[in-house]
């Protein structure tokens, strides 16, 4: 789609829908820690944006538009994020349904994925289109922005091995699967099967620094 627009989250911009994205993006973490009532979860990770350097803060978002619509959202970490934890817990008292699963997620996930990644690493967390835009080239806008923004950074993410089209689109873009690992669920029994994958800067030449 050669009219998608890509920049970094503002503010201003329509955080209730920019939310609404981030929700949709795991159907394993996001469910856990904000409840399967995508309006209510959506409206608990709004309050969690509104903290300045936080996991969720527009300062780690890059947005998607088609027209005036946002149809796309890319969460990633760069230098580094806060996540405390009671600060999180009291914002969303009484919007999530179960307090101690969103602890336990908060404790288990969003905390180690607000950790400082290494020196000219950046960590995608998470990458959504909305579905009514979806197959129509939103994802590889919103990575084109992130790697032209950072061509010296080295990129790191998890993806659900039960998603070709993601992992496709990765590759396409020369990340390479390098581990296969289990991802969040609330129960053992549950957790899906993942990989970690990793796209180094491109030298002159075309050829990965090493």
């Amino acid at each position: 789609m050669s009219n998608v627009i890509v920049r970094r989250a503002r503010n201003t911009d329509d955080i209730p829908r920019i939310a609404s994205c981030v929700y949709l993006t795991d159907p394993f973490i996001y469910p856990a820690a904000f409840g399967t009532d995508a309006h209510q979860a959506a409206y608990a990770i709004s309050k969690l944006m509104g903290i300045e350097d936080g996991l969720f803060h527009p300062d780690n978002l890059a947005i998607a538009f088609h027209e005036e619509a946002i149809c796309g959202i890319l969460l990633y970490n760069k230098d580094g994020a806060v996540w405390d934890q009671n600060q999180c817990a009291d914002l969303v008292h009484g919007i999530v349904p179960n307090s101690d699963n969103f602890a336990y997620v908060s404790e288990v996930y969003f905390s180690v994925e607000s950790t400082t990644p290494p020196k000219d690493h950046i960590e995608v967390i998470a990458c959504c289109v909305m579905p009514e835009f979806r197959n129509m080239g939103v994802g590889k806008s919103m990575l084109d922005w992130l790697i032209t923004n950072y061509p010296t950074y080295t990129f790191t993410l998890d993806v659900l091995a039960n998603n070709p089209a993601a992992i496709s689109l990765y590759k396409k873009f020369g990340f390479q699967i390098t581990e296969a690992l289990k991802g969040f669920s609330m129960e053992e029994s549950t957790r899906p099967d993942c990989y970690h994958m990793i796209r180094k800067p491109v030298a002159l030449g075309g050829k990965s620094n090493e």
